[in-house]
């Protein structure tokens, strides 16, 4: 018959027996003393040492007092006799040795990290989340910019918890959250560059040629100026949602009229300057002549100041008239956007690439550290 297997336990441990207990001296943890008419008492917890008085009838009280403070000041009862002190002085440091003791024998957590991952699988992990998010935002913003808005937003988010998921790493959380940022100004890098790019650069000898040009996204002007004393103000509050709650956002415009040098104000305004600075300022960028179309999103707020800039100062409005933004070189407007494309993916890359690095540096001193 075959033995059953039994496991080694090791050497055996002798207990104390009944009459070892016996003959081992207990330090008591309690001590009384008193008088006929007051009964005084005192004992060890689990803090430090506790002093109880009880006198006649419903008389009496009690404090804590910690073993710190035992040691250093003495006992707050100054009358207490001095043998109950002595003992329990002793028996405060006999507790404070066996605890200091428990410390030292006591084993280190059974603390175990994750050891580092290797730097290539973290990084194309890394370019899972990236790639992927980037290639959505592109391919939806052919199909409608909006719905490549909501791409830039969710494609991050849904490949990077199916990263976590997936290997329980929180690198693969950071990457989602350089992705974002990352697809969020593409999607308005590509937005930007479709609203300058559908229609070649046009040049004007004065700003009021630009009624031939209804659809005109690029201008270069020979005679502009901005009329700033003209101006009208517009604004909006929108509702977005966020992590904490829905939160309302204010935001504001200001147009102006974009006129040739010799206008009056009997004539009408065929094109208006949208300005996010001084008046000054928009003045000087006015003279220089080069303009590009303003953001679709924004034409609802534009068109609002300017129907109060022309209800304010009695303006006559010309059919069809655009909205422009000052720019310093608008043939290379759509270039500009998509090379801005492109290293905002470069950032990214970036980022992912040193990620790895760092988390292993940290990992490597905690590990140290253990």
């Amino acid at each position: 018959m075959k033995k059953p297997n039994r496991k080694k336990l090791g050497p055996r441990v002798r207990r104390d027996t009944r009459e070892d207990i016996q003959q081992k001296p207990r330090r008591p943890s309690s001590w009384t003393w008193g008088d006929k008419y007051n009964r005084y008492s005192v004992w060890l917890t689990h803090f430090g040492v506790y002093w109880a008085w009880e006198g006649e009838k419903d008389q009496g009280g009690g404090a804590e007092q910690t073993r710190e403070d035992f040691l250093k000041n003495g006992p707050l009862d100054r009358d207490a006799p001095a043998d109950i002190v002595a003992a329990v002085r002793a028996a405060v440091l006999e507790e404070s040795e066996k605890e200091e003791e428990s410390d030292r024998n006591r084993p280190p957590p059974d603390f175990k990290p994750n050891p580092p991952e290797a730097f290539t699988r973290t990084f194309l992990r890394n370019l899972v989340i990236l790639i992927p998010s980037f290639l959505m935002v592109l391919i939806a913003a052919l199909v409608n910019m909006t719905l490549a808005k909501y791409v830039a937003l969710l494609a991050p988010i849904g490949l990077g918890l199916a990263a976590i998921i997936h290997s329980t790493r929180a690198s693969a959380a950071i990457a989602a959250l350089v992705t974002l940022p990352c697809c969020i100004f593409g999607a308005y890098a590509l937005e930007r560059y479709a609203e300058v790019v559908r229609s070649p650069v046009i040049r004007l000898n004065a700003i009021e040629d630009i009624s031939n040009h209804p659809q005109a996204a690029r201008v270069l002007v020979g005679d502009a100026a901005a009329q700033p004393q003209f101006s009208g103000t517009a604004t909006r509050t929108l509702t977005r949602q966020y992590g904490s709650g829905p939160r309302e956002e204010t935001q504001s415009a200001k147009v102006m009229p974009l006129t040739s040098q010799m206008w009056r104000k009997d004539m009408p305004v065929v094109a208006w300057l949208e300005c996010s600075g001084s008046d000054s300022f928009c003045r000087v960028k006015a003279q220089e002549g080069r303009f590009v179309a303003s953001r679709d999103s924004d034409k609802d707020l534009l068109q609002s100041a300017v129907a109060n800039a022309s209800k304010a100062h009695a303006l006559k409005l010309s059919s069809h008239a655009p909205v422009l933004l000052p720019h310093d070189n608008p043939q290379a407007a759509p270039e500009r956007y998509i090379w801005s494309l492109f290293l905002a993916l470069a950032g990214a890359l970036t980022v992912l690439a040193i990620t790895p690095l760092v988390w292993r540096a940290i990992d490597a001193r905690r590990r140290n550290a253990t």
